[in-house]
């Protein structure tokens, strides 16, 4: 029990004690609870890293010698997410977990329209910039927009080419700091 002795010594608040819980009984964040319900098929974990979703291909950009210094997940895929190594309409869900705010919006998103098929979905997972700031955001210098769940809501919405099916479900898990859209290619 020594998530509860953590919790009495730095006297957690309940939320975060009931998060911290989930986490460890159940070996994964949040944000992947809230996405596992969209793998099947042919799914992409793009961004991978050392990220292993079961039932999944990862899919990272890693150079050599990062396979070497930090664990990337056996199996996972070298490419450029902005060139998918995939014929067009081929894919039926793409999990990508902190990757968009690293790349070039229009571009990610037209390389995902691209390898889903009609109907396919795509599941990101986001830092909220509204809850962390510019000083904690900004902290990663690899960051090149930010990512306010309002705006990325409303892109989507506006959006000929996507339809939101859900939208930060973990708001419900006590996770701030990041938020969850599942979109369908149309």
């Amino acid at each position: 029990m020594r998530i509860i002795d953590d919790f009495r010594a730095e006297k957690t608040p309940w939320k975060t004690f009931y998060r911290k819980a989930k986490h460890t009984v159940l070996g994964a964040a949040p944000e992947t609870w809230v996405i596992k319900k969209y793998i099947h098929g042919l799914t992409l974990n793009v961004g991978a890293g050392d990220d292993h979703i079961p039932f999944t291909i990862g899919v990272d950009n890693y150079r050599l010698e990062e396979y070497t210094t930090r664990k990337v997940a056996v199996g996972t895929l070298r490419a450029d997410v902005l060139h998918l190594p995939f014929y067009d309409g081929v894919v039926d869900v793409i999990v990508a977990k902190h990757i968009w705010e690293h790349v070039a919006q229009k571009e990610f998103l037209r390389e995902m329209h691209r390898v889903l098929y009609l109907g396919g979905t795509l599941a990101l997972v986001l830092p909220n910039w509204d809850y962390l700031g510019d000083v904690v955001y900004w902290r990663d210098p690899t960051h090149i927009w930010r990512a306010r769940p309002k705006e990325v809501l409303n892109l989507f919405l506006t959006s000929e080419d996507w339809a939101v099916v859900q939208f930060n479900k973990l708001a419900r898990w006590h996770y701030p700091w990041a938020f969850d859209v599942v979109v369908r290619a149309i």
